[in-house]
């Protein structure tokens, strides 16, 4: 299944849509986040990185948050906690923080 098809599936899951509606979907947020990676491929470690969650009735735009692998990997087979009810579907490495010169 491709990045596309499992962003279309989330978006049917939550909303009322139809498959062409969701893929529309599934094509604006590919152009819009280049360089997200699947989330099976983030770190599994304490590694922080920003996890992307698809549109859903409670968050209609879509949300972003900061994790670490082990937090989310281990969180799965679990019951799932409120906070992963709505789980990401993309991630990407965050930004080193500026250092002043």
């Amino acid at each position: 299944m491709t990045m596309r098809d499992k962003i279309a599936a989330a978006a049917l899951k939550c909303c009322i849509l139809d498959t062409a509606e969701a893929l529309d979907i599934a094509d604006a947020i590919l152009a819009a986040l280049p360089g997200w990676q699947p989330i099976e491929t983030a770190p599994r470690d304490d590694t922080r990185f920003l996890a992307w969650c698809p549109p859903c009735p409670k968050f209609p735009d879509g949300r972003m948050m900061i994790w670490s692998g082990r937090i989310l990997f281990g969180a799965m087979g679990h019951p799932i906690p409120n906070h992963l009810q709505y789980p990401a579907t993309m991630w990407q490495p965050l930004v080193p923080p500026l250092v002043p010169a």
